[in-house]
């Protein structure tokens, strides 16, 4: 009796060990994603001064490290600005849009002209007009999102639009790591959106990305793309909330991965300025937006930005001469605003302002913040933003870098997030349930359902089934042990009206999955 106990003892050991490393390795896997721990910024263009060549800012230390290249050319001077690091943090490539570049701040071969260099000289002129994405099971290989410039007339007003939107992939591999542009400027949405605002976000399974840009013009439309290891396609659209005016601004998505937030800024300062905010509930697994939460300051906007605090909790929005905050646990999100910091009225060396305008959330947790309408050599830090109110301690003009800065801040997916383990979405890249194709019989009605679900299933004798159940969020709703070859009612009570996915496992393999509608009268 004692050997047994010793051996149950003994095996209760090694499983908590395995589970423990388990845990470790997928929460290491989770966050050692470092696609931007090196960003490339710069204010100038190919001049004989030191002051307007290209910085670079390095958080593989645990802290922003900024170092100036003395590169005088390329310029990045623009509002389009994309880079990607390895799983070591180590810089790959780059784009100002217009052109790529490597660590070695050279030309990727084919790399030119994803816009016109003569029109564009300095980059590309929309604020997020691309991004970089690592390429799903591709090691060195990396997809960029972009569009093309389009201007027409809109309410009597000249006004700038992306049209199509295209991809280009780089392979890193070619040319001895020296990279090399394999497809170009390929269209993959023939519609006009709004001015860039291009974000991408990992998918709910782990491997592929998503990536979302601006409506289109006077909307609520918005195309989602889906980053897969066969390309990237247009996967669907959505209209969601009301609409959204043409204007200005940033877009981001918050770093949990279950909100998005724009900001558009439009209008001419000193006469008439708006800006207009916008919240979305997000779902990595399906790309749904929700929830949508709008609000708009008529005649006081200013231009600025948005960025989240590394809790998710919190937006903050730099506009010109004050920085806002917004709590979205807050029942009134739209009341919750608080002015965290204003302006001091500090100026550089050359005698010029050093307001507030793009944020951006770092590695190291801390939101930096450029200088609005110059360039400047100086940054603003909010050094705790994951708290509430003043204590978030904005830091103004905290940072003076080693080169002037064109206030417009590197464009990243956000990639520190693992697959949403028991969604229904885990299971394409899961190490430990593989889905098959439908090996057995598996009947479901009725669909939409009300009050319950008869499920009859044909599994191997003596075997059963577990019938899973999701929300669209990925929590699990409802769980049942199935039999086989008889008929299995499963209650719905409790669970609301909606859209739910479920799975049918057995012997540890996916062997079904499909969609259920409930709806009562």
């Amino acid at each position: 009796m004692g050997g047994l106990l010793a051996q149950a003892s003994l095996f209760i050991f090694i499983m908590r060990t395995f589970f423990f490393l388990f845990f470790i390795c997928s929460t290491l896997s989770a966050f050692s994603q470092k696609e931007d721990y090196t960003w490339v910024i710069s204010g100038g263009s190919n001049v004989l001064d030191t002051l307007y060549t290209i910085t670079t800012v390095n958080f593989n230390s645990g802290q922003a490290i900024f170092s100036n290249t003395y590169n005088q050319y390329p310029a990045m001077q623009a509002p389009t600005n994309t880079n990607i690091s390895d799983v070591n943090g180590n810089l790959v490539c780059y784009s100002n849009g217009t052109v790529i570049y490597n660590a070695s701040f050279e030309v990727i071969e084919n790399g030119e002209d994803l816009h016109s260099q003569s029109s564009f000289p300095l980059g590309f002129t929309a604020v997020q007009g691309a991004v970089l994405f690592p390429f799903p099971n591709s090691i060195g290989k990396y997809l960029i999102i972009s569009c093309t410039d389009i201007d027409f007339y809109h309410d009597g007003w000249l006004t700038p639009g992306c049209y199509p939107t295209t991809y280009t992939i780089v392979d890193m591999n070619e040319n001895s790591g020296q990279g090399k542009v394999i497809e170009k400027n390929i269209p993959i949405n023939f519609d006009t959106l709004l001015y860039g605002q291009y974000i991408g976000i990992l998918h709910g399974n782990g491997r592929d990305f998503w990536s979302i840009g601006a409506p289109t013009y006077d909307s609520n439309k918005y195309y989602k793309y889906l980053i897969d290891p066969t390309g990237v396609k247009l996967h669907s659209t959505q209209e969601v909330g009301m609409n959204i005016n043409p204007g200005l601004g940033q877009a981001a998505f918050s770093p949990n991965g279950e909100h998005i937030a724009y900001y558009q800024w439009f209008g001419i300062i000193g006469i008439s300025t708006s800006i207009e905010i916008s919240f979305y509930d997000f779902d990595r697994c399906s790309g749904e937006m929700s929830n949508h939460t709008q609000i708009i300051y008529q005649n006081m906007g200013l231009p600025g930005g948005i960025a989240f605090s590394p809790n998710s909790r919190f937006v903050y929005t730099p506009s010109w001469d004050k920085i806002y905050q917004f709590d979205l646990w807050a029942a009134d999100i739209p009341a919750s605003r608080i002015t965290v910091a204003e302006y001091d009225g500090f100026l550089d060396e050359r005698g010029l302002p050093t307001r507030f305008y793009q944020p951006k959330l770092a590695p190291d947790g801390k939101i930096y913040i450029t200088v609005s309408n110059v360039n400047s050599r100086y940054l603003h830090v909010i050094d705790q933003p994951d708290s509430l109110g003043t204590a978030c301690n904005v830091l103004q003009h905290h940072i003076q870098m080693p080169t002037y800065h064109d206030k417009y801040m590197p464009n990243h997916p956000v990639t520190r997030l693992g697959k949403m383990v028991g969604s229904p979405c885990d299971s394409i890249v899961s190490s430990s349930v593989e889905v098959v194709p439908d090996l057995f019989k598996f009947e479901l009605h009725p669909n939409p359902a009300a009050a319950f679900v008869e499920i009859n299933c044909e599994l191997p004798i003596g075997k059963s089934a577990m019938w899973q159940l999701f929300s669209t969020t990925g929590q699990l709703a409802k769980q049942v042990e199935l039999t086989s070859r008889n008929k299995n009612l499963v209650s719905l009570e409790g669970l609301q009206n909606g859209l739910y996915v479920y799975k049918l496992i057995s012997e540890n393999k996916a062997v079904q999955h499909g969609k259920l509608i409930i709806a009562r009268p």
